[in-house]
């Protein structure tokens, strides 16, 4: 007696036998088909279950066997090559109880055998976690390491001396550059400003006994002073510092000793009628006046805001020797000056004045 033929198949269906079919039995039978559809599928499920290995059956590629012990997994179509002998063939595929019992007691008899991962949203991360440093001015969600954190925020990136003219460049972005040179004046040529982000700083430092510092920008881009309008070229003397910061389009002198003459409590005005701003809020202001026979009335360079503590006047050219000035009680804005002969004679003079309040 036959056995019925098989094929690795998967049948879409089983057939059903009908009141009018023949009957017919052998391979291509009618009576024979649903069997042999059944067959096949049985066939096809044996192959992709683990089962034991045949020697006989031609397992396609994915299929399961088991096979001294061992579960394997099928590489390549093949028939009567045994699991293990073939590496192109066949691989491990799962392992006993009993071949990872020691492993498995191991881990489970740790606290947290996962310290090297993050494990859930809100543990804290334990462990040799090493991270790759982002680009320097990566602005992505990627994690940050330690080092470009420190480089983008809080402390300075780095510090460099230089003793020589020097020009910068992007790695000097973020450090404090200091000039030492008691020989020469130095020249600090700022860095490059293509592929700067703005917000890009870096701080230079004049030390002790340094000639003067010279502070230039590396192609046409301009320098400002905040609070001052003209494009400068600064030059810093020792003991000063300087916080540049990139805008996109100019370099901005934010911060630093040298910034401080063009902020409000350092206000000036340097001409033959002059005034400095204090911040303690002392304001001192001064410049000469010419009078005539009766006087003359003196404008203060800027207003005093609350009260003029005091007024000094000296003569500087006069018709006599012994000629004084005075003024009448000064106001806000300004005084009348008077010039004096040693006789208490109005005169005309010039005359120097120093007034300052608050």
């Amino acid at each position: 007696m036959a056995s019925l033929n098989e094929t690795d198949l998967w049948e879409p269906g089983i057939y059903q036998l009908e009141e009018d079919d023949p009957v017919l039995g052998g391979p291509q039978g009618i009576d024979n088909l649903a069997p042999r559809q059944l067959a096949s599928r049985s066939r096809y499920q044996r192959l992709r279950s683990v089962t034991p290995w045949d020697i006989a059956l031609p397992y396609p590629e994915g299929a399961y066997a088991a096979h001294g012990g061992k579960t394997w997994r099928s590489l390549a179509p093949s028939t009567g090559v045994q699991p293990g002998s073939d590496a192109t063939k066949w691989e491990r595929w799962g392992f006993t109880a009993s071949e990872m019992g020691a492993e498995i007691s191991a881990h489970e008899a740790k606290e947290d055998p996962h310290t090297q991962y993050v494990k859930v949203a809100g543990d804290e991360m334990q462990g040799p976690l090493l991270l790759q440093a982002p680009a320097q001015f990566d602005q992505s969600a990627q994690a940050a390491t330690a080092a470009h954190v420190q480089r983008a925020l809080g402390s300075n990136a780095g510090f460099r001396l230089i003793a020589v003219s020097t020009a910068l460049t992007h790695a000097d972005i973020g450090k404090m550059v200091a000039c030492s040179s008691l020989a020469n004046p130095v020249v600090v040529t700022l860095p490059p400003v293509a592929g700067l982000p703005p917000g890009a700083v870096v701080e230079i430092s004049a030390l002790a006994g340094t000639l003067g510092v010279t502070i230039q920008p590396a192609g046409a881009e301009r320098i400002y002073f905040v609070g001052n309008t003209p494009a400068v070229t600064p030059v810093m003397r020792f003991g000063d510092t300087a916080r540049l910061l990139w805008t996109g389009f100019e370099w901005d002198i934010v911060g630093g000793s040298l910034q401080l003459k063009y902020s409000a409590p350092f206000g000036a005005q340097l001409s033959a009628s002059w005034y400095q701003l204090n911040p303690s809020g002392l304001l001192v202001q001064g410049g000469t006046a010419t009078t005539t026979s009766s006087g003359v009335t003196v404008n203060f360079p800027v207003a005093f805001p609350g009260a003029v503590l005091g007024v000094n006047l000296t003569v500087i050219t006069n018709s006599g020797a012994g000629a004084f000035a005075t003024s009448f009680p000064p106001a806000l804005t300004g005084m009348y000056v008077q010039g004096w002969s040693t006789n208490a004679t109005q005169i005309a003079t010039t005359v120097s004045w120093t007034a300052w309040g608050k």
